[in-house]
Formats: structure tokens, sequence, C-alpha cells
């Protein structure tokens, strides 16, 4: 798994988290979606857990990317203001989920292994 946030507390306690987390591998962090997009062609992860809201492009456009690249499986949304636009924009570009950072760590986990079990039954 790769985890796309601009905000270096957000990905150490992210990084944090997933090292308790026996069946999800996290290998690697960016800041950006430029550094989303090397970390995803150099890694091909199985799940990008990607906020909307990054430097760089719109988060939409940065999910459309990384889904056209094909260099990393299910890309599951992580943000703190959801809205029902953004929520569908990003499942039509490409997204698999969605899950607010307001949510339980065991919900945000649950919807990281949902992501790579979709990801490997439709491989």
């Amino acid at each position: 798994m790769v985890v796309v946030d601009d905000h270096p507390a957000v990905r150490s306690a992210l990084r944090r988290m997933f090292r308790s987390v026996d069946d999800i591998e996290l290998v690697g962090a960016a800041a950006d979606d430029g550094q989303a997009a090397g970390l995803c062609r150099m890694m091909r992860p199985d799940v990008v857990l990607m906020d909307l809201r990054t430097r760089g492009v719109d988060g939409i456009e940065a999910i459309r990317r990384i889904a056209a690249d094909r260099s990393a499986g299910s890309v599951v949304v992580f943000t703190a203001y959801p809205s029902h636009e953004h929520i569908e924009r990003a499942l039509a570009a490409g997204a698999v989920a969605y899950v607010g950072k307001h949510e339980s760590p065991e919900t945000i986990i649950e919807a990281i292994r949902a992501a790579g079990r979709a990801r490997l039954t439709s491989a």
C-alpha cells in the first residue's frame, strides 16, 4: 500500500498504525501527486490510500492519472472533506472506495483490506 497525503503528521500516524497490521504492508508514502506517481510506478502497490487535497494537481486528476497508468491497484479516497460530488467524481476517475479521516483505525484498515480483496478478485 502507498499513502498519499500532504500532511507529514497524517503520513506518520498512518505509518505507525499500519506497522501493527500484519496483512497490510505500507511500501511508501508521498506528499503530492508527482511523488505518488513515481512511487506507484516503482513499488506497484495493490492499494493507494489518497487524500483528495494534496499539493500538485487536483486529487481527482491524480486518481485519473494513477488509474490510467495502471502502476497501482485500487485507489481509496481518504479525506476530511467528504462531499457527495467529490466522492462521485473520484469514483468516476477510478477510485474504488472512500473512507473519511474521521473514521476509526479499524474502519480505515478494513477499507484497505476490502480494496485489496477487490483487486485480487478482478485480476
